[in-house]
């Protein structure tokens, strides 16, 4: 009898540590992150993903008092308001809005404590770059990641949607899968014969007002756009479009509304490499037609290229003064549509560099 009661009492000490530590384990939440064709079964597992792959997330976290801050952007941004143009200044929006230093700490430290490496943060507190392996990855939020094919295409995905502590300012998560999805805008087909032009964009993406007082920067390298070339696509586009419909001309000029000023960098006269002109004319028309009013900064690197234009254009030690230049600067929306070729050696240490900078 003795030895039924000894037991019984170990049984009842174990089943209350059980509930104990069951008490003691923060509430989860889920976040609703899974693809579609996946949650919904439509996509074909086609093995499981190695436990000792490495992925690397962004955690992110979710602002500070957002039904206000939705009402400080909208009032700023809509013409006729009283607050029109009145937008915060970043020391103004990590004092109100952003998630603070507490909040990163918290979760960083959530992070670590399930085996994964935090490796950045972004300076407006709001993404915690993080990196591990798959199998310290579902251990932490919860999930199984395999490999599936949906549509003709491969990607790997977790099987339902991550948990993370309630307590914690989490909001999203992406890296967990690597499906690719794009939305079309609401331009159904080109209206004009050889392209569309910048009000099409702007008509597309439903933008209203202008941009009074903003500028936007850019960074490439080569010529400098001419004012022919900005004059010729401006009468383009009064010709198809009406006056009434298109921009306003862009001009060369080192301020002012509808301007653009080009800065060679590293050298005192500009480049006479052609070979980029008309990626760097599509960047300023169709910025300034989306942005009417604004000012248009473009640093551009010095080159000198052969007219087969066959060779890479900037040096990386070039386009990290590139980058350091506009990223010094006071322009706070600085635009880079430089991508990786993985077919060439010099392409991907470039964007390595202008990720870093900017």
């Amino acid at each position: 009898m003795r030895g039924l009661v000894t037991i019984g009492a170990v049984l009842v000490v174990l089943l209350t540590s059980v509930g104990q530590a069951s008490s003691d384990a923060p509430p989860m939440q889920a976040l609703a992150v899974t693809p579609s064709v996946v949650s919904d079964g439509s996509a074909t597992v086609t093995g499981d993903m190695s436990d000792s792959s490495t992925l690397q997330l962004n955690v992110g976290l979710g602002v500070r008092d957002s039904d206000a801050l939705d009402a400080l952007i909208a009032a700023a941004s809509t013409p006729g308001s009283p607050d029109y143009g009145d937008y915060l200044t970043h020391d103004e929006y990590m004092a109100d809005y952003a998630p603070t230093g507490d909040d990163v700490d918290a979760v960083r430290a959530w992070l670590t404590s399930q085996g994964l490496d935090v490796t950045t943060v972004s300076p407006d507190n709001l993404i915690v770059g993080v990196q591990g392996t798959v199998g310290a990855v579902e251990q932490a939020f919860g999930v199984s990641i395999d490999q599936y094919r949906a549509d003709g295409v491969s990607f790997h995905s977790a099987t339902s949607d991550p948990s993370v502590p309630a307590t914690l300012d989490i909001s999203s998560i992406s890296g967990l899968d690597n499906l690719t999805k794009y939305t079309a805008s609401g331009i159904d087909s080109i209206p004009y014969a050889g392209g569309a032009f910048g009000r099409d964009f702007r008509s597309g993406y439903n933008v209203t007002g202008n941009a009074t007082g903003q500028t936007i920067g850019f960074t490439l390298w080569g010529e400098p756009v001419p004012q022919s070339d900005l004059t010729n696509y401006y009468n383009a586009d009064v010709t198809a479009t009406g006056s009434s419909f298109a921009a306003p001309e862009l001009t060369i000029g080192t301020s002012g509304a509808d301007t653009v000023d080009f800065e060679t960098v590293d050298n005192s006269t500009p480049s006479t490499d052609t070979c980029v002109e008309d990626e760097t004319a599509m960047d300023v028309e169709t910025a300034h037609a989306m942005a009417p009013s604004s000012h248009l900064e473009y640093w551009l690197g010095y080159t000198t290229q052969p007219g087969d234009c066959t060779s890479d254009g900037a040096s990386n030690s070039e386009m990290e003064d590139v980058l350091d230049a506009a990223a010094t600067s006071t322009v706070s929306i600085i635009s880079n549509s430089w991508g990786c070729n993985t077919s060439s050696p010099y392409d991907c240490p470039v964007d390595s560099t202008m990720e870093s900078e900017l």
